[in-house]
């Protein structure tokens, strides 16, 4: 009796362990290791557009453009900078990391669902020093 019992629980874990990994609704996120500026604004155009939550890890050194994470779904979205050249560790400085707008307009504009008043389903570390103004722009 005690086997069987054993037997339907592990069923039923095997069953739902199976559900989360084939339904399409519940994703993991993508993470992605960036060491320029083609490939940071690459990632986030890949984050806002495959449905997922998404973490972008910057390589330390100083990036220049003009950034645009535009997104029409509200999964969240985290950059970090401060990353060594194989994003296996983190090092605290805002000065590792530097988004330069060059003053040309924004480092980074996020556009995504919701209202001005609401921070969004996006975070932006505090390891990162952005040079431009408006730093950031929201849009929505």
């Amino acid at each position: 009796m005690k086997s069987r019992g054993v037997f339907v629980k592990r069923t039923l874990l095997f069953v739902s362990a199976l559900s989360l990994l084939l339904n399409p609704s519940s994703s993991f996120g993508a993470t992605f290791c960036v060491s320029n500026s083609t490939e940071f604004q690459s990632a986030l155009t890949t984050a806002a557009s495959n449905g997922e939550d998404d973490t972008i890890q910057i390589i330390q050194g100083t990036y220049n453009g003009n950034f645009t994470y535009a997104s029409t779904n509200a999964r969240r979205l985290v950059v970090e900078g401060g990353y060594n050249s194989n994003c296996t560790s983190q090092i605290i400085d805002p000065k590792n990391t530097i988004l330069d707008g060059e003053d040309a307009d924004h480092v980074l504009a996020i556009a995504t669902p919701g209202n001005r008043e609401s921070p969004g389903p996006w975070c932006l570390s505090p390891v990162i020093t952005l040079l431009s103004r408006p730093g950031v722009e929201v849009l929505r």
